[in-house]
């Protein structure tokens, strides 16, 4: 509760909660990835990894070990202006995330409930149009908007599958 008031203050994208409020694991994830709720994903860095610290050392790793060579991550959503990538290595992550069938079934949803926030909406407008089924969407003063989408659809016979990464929009 504490850092969602703290995120809430600064402006951040956060998701409602309310001490002793009780989430499961994946409800936490679809927090995360619908609403981009940082305050869960401090939360979460927390209790993978004892520190947020820590899990950012895990997600740099990560990153590393799959060929992403232009990224930093500074902390756990985005929002630290050291954060460093590039339209390729966020385009290796999309590969990399859209393959666990857990993450592809949450980017794909147009919206979720919860027990203190309620109903809340994926941001992405294009969600579900023209066979767009994920992934994210983000948006800060440093970087612009922030697009990595996922599409799926047929073309004859063949069942056809699209990444594509934009970063640094105005006025997005």
């Amino acid at each position: 509760v504490a850092q969602y008031r703290l995120e809430k203050a600064r402006g951040d994208s956060v998701v409602a909660v309310r001490a002793g409020e009780t989430i499961s694991e994946l409800q936490a994830l679809e927090m995360v990835l619908i609403p981009s709720g940082d305050n869960i994903m401090q939360f979460l860095a927390t209790w993978d990894a004892g520190t947020s610290q820590a899990f950012v050392a895990q997600m740099n790793a990560l990153a590393h070990a799959i060929g992403m060579r232009h990224t930093t991550y500074a902390g756990t959503s985005g929002v630290d202006p050291a954060t460093l990538s590039t339209a390729t290595d966020q385009l290796l992550l999309a590969q990399v995330a859209m393959r666990n069938p857990v993450f592809a079934g949450i980017v794909a949803m147009p919206q979720a409930t919860f027990p203190v926030a309620g109903v809340v909406y994926n941001v992405n407008a294009d969600l579900g149009t023209d066979g767009i089924d994920g992934v994210k969407t983000g948006w800060l003063p440093q970087s612009g908007g922030c697009l990595v989408v996922a599409a799926n659809d047929r073309v004859g016979s063949d069942r056809v599958g699209l990444l594509g990464v934009i970063l640094g929009t105005q006025g997005v």
